[in-house]
Parts: structure tokens; C-alpha cells; sequence
């Protein structure tokens, strides 16, 4: 079978030479005749001529698809060119179809079939923010089909006017039973109508049927809730806005992840609002810094499995975590200060570490002293707790403060430049009395005052000591050896020492491996 080949810019050349010279010769005659022509010859005329270039313009389109099936982009099934146009509509800005500045991401007009495509996939009409003209609503509602639909609500520039309220309501409702995403931004400038106030007189008798995740901002304008929302399906819950504002449900057993994040309460209030959501799996506290005005029952969250706090004072985390009755698997991440706080860290956090079995603490950043520290504490009886404090002097660190809590820990890891004195260390250590692993990444000389209070304490600090870890950490050889052979002649040698490549030299190390079983070298990270 022979094979087909594009016809040659000559061939096509002589094709558009004979078609140009029939044309211009009928034209030619019909000016020539122009008195013995009817009117209907000449519309006639014009109307083949229209149809003519219509069809050139076909195919010049048509050469322009088929050059582009010859580039590797042209060649990309359908399903990956899906996923691309999928991933930039994600990246493409969500007040793009807004009355302030209406577009569309560029790729969906890369050529025609792109194009169509784009039309032609739901999934890329699903996310709809509103408010929008009608007919780009229309458009979004259609294409989209029946898919669930995720939406926008943004309310910033909108007008005050009735009309644009009601256009705005009207929308929400012919969509509501597909909608599985609502995010609502009722920050506005012109409009003073409260949230609470459009979801009573709009929504009041309505059921968000599919309703999964509902997430509000709402500053502006504060009231209290009116209504009782009907979300039977809602599990994702995420509120922005001030505390007395916050909506009401008919059913909370379904919400199993609620956000505080962007609101600033006192722990009371809180507390007060925790009451209502019994299933949470997943918490997320907002700022805490009001005074706190009264004694609060336990709240039980017998379900949570992650508890997160953000930018509390030591005392209102305190607070609300002694009235919160949680289950021991669950997870805290909690960041707070120390300023202006009735409680210290130490009697905060000291309780949960005498529970605990591991604890340690590393600067939020790799370098310098002068940023807050994470405090880790492994639990096998209560919930994890991964605490970021914020001191009154950035550099120090209450170690010996904390240390009487330390009495039953196994394991303690320190990464600080700034250890106390050597009489603080003594002091420390003599409360470690089930170390079984100590890991201090710290300063050479911090490190060297550490060995000393080992040698020169009265009684034997960490008897149960087995694992040694100081990498990153640089030492003095000879104080090391003393240590070493201290714990060796005592009875207790270190089994694991580790220490980072290059630290020690050859000889050195080889000194070690007589006072302790194992030697292990790191090469330096970064």
C-alpha cells in the first residue's frame, strides 16, 4: 500500500492559481454584463463568494491543528492534557472569575482542542466563587454537570444594594444541594449586613444536604448566631472570625475537624464552645490571651486524636488543657510565650513530664540561640505534647527548674547552646536516675562543663546510662576519656558513644573504643 504524503507548495500553488483565475473570470463577465444582471445574481454573487472564504478559512484552520499534532504538545492524549489544565486552574488566582477581574487560565485556550476539552470537563468547573454574573454562573453551573461543587463566597467589593444580595442568595440556593465545599469571606466594605443575619433570612429552612466542609472569615461585623444551620453530612468546620459570632448547628456529631485558628478568645469561651462538638478528631485552637474569669467543668473529647494551639499565653494553655479530657494516643502542638503569663513553663509542662518517657528540646531554627525552643515530650500513659515556648530571655532554657520532673524519663535529648553553671548541671543530673540514652548537641565549652559535673558529682549521675550521643558537638579529647573512664571503673561504662566524624582523631578514638563497646562516627549533616 503506498504512503500518503502532503501534497507540495506547488501543487498547491497551481490548485490556488486555477480557482483564483475562475473566480476573477466569472467576476469579470458579471461586471462586464452588469446592466443585464438582476439584483438576485449579483446577492447571489457575493453570497458564493462569503461561503468561499468561509471554507479557505476552514482550512487554513485545519493546517494549523495539524501542524500542532506535529509538536510534542500535540501529541499528548487527552487524559494528561485533563490533568494539566486541572493543575492550572488550581494555580490560577480564585478571584478569577470575579466581577473585578473576570479570566480564564491562558492555557485553556492554548489551541482549539485544548479548548474543547477544557469545555468539556467537569471537574474544571466545579470550584465556583461568587459572587458572578449571571451568565458566567450559568456557564460554570452547566459544565460543571453533576459533579459536587466546591464555592467561593468573597463579598469584599460587592455592593450594598439589595439586588446584589439577593442575586447572591439566589445562586447559593440553586446550587445548594450539590454543593460539598463552602468557604465564605464576609469581610466587606460596603455591604453592613451581618453573615449571621444573610444565613437567617436566606438559608434559615434550607438543608445543605452534601455539605462536608464549611470554612468562614468573618471580622467585620459582629452578632450573634440567629439560626440553627441543617449540614447533616458537615465534618470539616474551619471559623475565622470573633468568638460571640460563631454559627449554630442542628447536629454537631458530624463534625470530627474543627478550626479556630483565626479567632482570639479567653480560654473560657473556649471551653464553653468545646462543649457542643463531643466527636472531634482534630482541634485547632486560636490565640489565647484574655484574662481568664472563671472555674471551667472538664470538657471530655473523648475521640481526638490531634490538638493544636496557637500564640497562648503559658497560663491559658494551662488552663484549658487541665479542664480538657482527652484520650492518651492524642497528639498536642502547642505554640505559647512565656511574657505576662501567670504560670511558668516548669509547672505547666512539669507534671506531664514526670508522665513521660522521652523529652526533648531543639531551637525552632538550626542556627542561633535567641529564637523560641520545641519541647517534646513521648508518652506511653498520656497524649504526646510538642511544645513551642516562647521565654522571657530567648537564650536560656529553665533546665534546672525543669529537672526535678526529669525523674523518670529514659531518654533525654538536648539541643541548646546555653548549658548552667557547672554547679546547675550537678544539680541537674542527680534527678536522671533512669537516663537509659542522653543525646547534647550544645556549645564545646557548655559540653565540657557537663563532663566535669559527671566527674566531679558526689554520688553517680544516670547509673542506668547506656547510649552517649553528642554529635555536632565538639570536645576536648581528654575530658571525654575521663568520662569515659570514670563511668568504666565504676561499674557502669557507656556502651554507645556517638560522635560526629572528624571530632576525634584516629588515636583518639581508638582510646574510646577501650572504655565503651561501640563507637560510632557521623559524618557533619550540611
Amino acid at each position: 500500500m503506498p504512503v500518503s504524503r502532503i501534497p507540495t507548495v506547488s501543487e498547491l500553488s497551481g490548485f490556488c492559481g486555477t480557482f483564483e483565475s475562475n473566480v476573477s473570470d466569472a467576476i469579470q463577465e458579471q461586471l462586464i454584463n452588469f446592466s443585464s444582471c438582476s439584483s438576485g445574481t449579483l446577492s447571489s454573487t457575493r453570497q458564493t463568494l462569503l461561503e468561499l472564504e468561509q471554507r479557505l478559512a476552514q482550512s487554513s484552520q485545519f493546517l494549523k491543528e495539524r501542524h500542532n499534532m506535529c509538536t510534542p504538545i500535540g501529541r499528548l492524549p487527552d487524559e494528561l492534557i485533563q490533568d494539566i489544565l486541572a493543575r492550572c486552574v488550581r494555580d490560577h488566582f480564585f478571584g478569577r472569575y470575579s466581577f473585578m477581574a473576570m479570566s480564564f487560565p491562558a492555557v485553556f485556550f492554548l489551541c482549539v482542542r485544548w479548548r474543547e476539552i477544557a469545555i468539556h470537563s467537569p471537574d474544571l468547573w466545579a470550584d465556583i466563587p461568587l459572587p458572578l454574573p449571571s451568565a458566567i454562573f450559568n456557564l460554570f453551573f452547566g459544565r460543571s454537570q453533576d459533579l459536587p461543587l466546591s464555592i467561593y463566597v468573597d463579598i469584599e467589593y460587592m455592593s450594598s444594594s439589595k439586588e446584589a444580595l439577593d442575586s447572591l442568595a439566589s445562586s447559593l440556593r440553586q446550587i445548594i444541594p450539590r454543593v460539598s465545599s463552602l468557604r465564605v469571606a464576609w469581610n466587606p466594605r460596603y455591604v453592613e449586613k451581618s453573615l449571621n443575619i444573610f444565613l437567617s433570612e436566606q438559608f434559615g429552612d434550607s438543608e445543605f444536604t452534601h455539605l462536608t466542609c464549611f470554612k468562614i472569615e468573618s471580622y467585620e461585623l459582629l452578632d450573634e448566631a440567629i439560626v440553627s444551620l441543617n449540614m447533616p453530612r458537615l465534618e470539616i468546620l474551619d471559623y475565622g472570625g470573633h468568638i460571640d459570632s460563631f454559627p449554630k448547628f442542628i447536629d454537631t456529631s458530624t463534625i470530627i475537624k474543627l478550626s479556630l485558628d483565626g479567632t482570639d478568645a479567653n480560654a473560657d469561651a473556649y471551653l464553653d464552645l468545646l462543649y457542643d462538638f463531643p466527636c472531634l478528631e482534630s482541634l485547632i485552637m486560636g490565640s489565647s490571651d484574655e484574662p481568664i474569669t472563671r472555674f471551667h467543668d472538664v470538657v471530655r473529647l473523648e475521640r481526638l486524636k490531634m490538638l493544636s494551639m496557637n500564640e497562648s499565653r503559658v497560663d491559658q494553655v494551662d488552663y484549658i488543657i487541665r479542664h480538657l479530657e482527652v484520650p492518651p494516643s492524642a497528639h498536642m502542638r502547642i505554640d505559647t510565650w512565656e511574657l505576662d503569663s501567670s504560670v511558668s513553663l516548669q509547672d505547666f509542662i512539669g507534671p506531664y513530664i514526670l508522665q513521660s518517657h522521652e523529652y526533648s528540646i531543639e531551637p525552632t531554627r538550626p542556627a542561633g540561640s535567641s529564637h523560641p525552643f520545641f519541647h517534646s515530650l513521648s508518652s506511653k500513659s498520656i497524649f504526646d505534647m510538642y511544645i513551642g515556648f516562647q521565654p522571657k530571655r530567648p537564650e536560656i532554657i529553665p533546665l534546672t527548674a525543669l529537672a526535678p520532673y526529669f525523674i523518670n524519663l529514659s531518654v533525654i535529648k538536648l539541643h541548646i547552646q546555653i548549658l548552667p553553671s557547672v554547679l546547675g548541671l550537678i544539680r541537674t543530673i542527680a534527678y536522671w536516675s533512669n537516663i537509659v540514652h542522653l543525646g547534647v548537641h550544645t556549645r564545646e565549652n557548655d559540653f565540657g562543663r557537663l563532663l566535669e559535673a559527671f566527674r566531679i558529682s558526689s554520688d553517680l549521675p544516670c547509673p542506668l546510662l547506656e547510649s552517649f550521643d553528642c554529635t555536632r558537638t565538639k570536645f576536648k579529647a581528654e575530658s571525654m576519656g575521663q568520662f569515659l573512664a570514670m563511668r568504666k571503673n565504676r561499674g557502669v561504662p557507656i556502651q554507645n558513644l556517638t560522635f560526629t566524624e572528624g571530632f576525634a582523631s584516629e588515636t583518639e578514638r581508638d582510646a574510646f573504643g577501650g572504655l565503651v563497646d561501640n563507637v560510632h562516627e557521623v559524618a557533619l549533616e550540611g
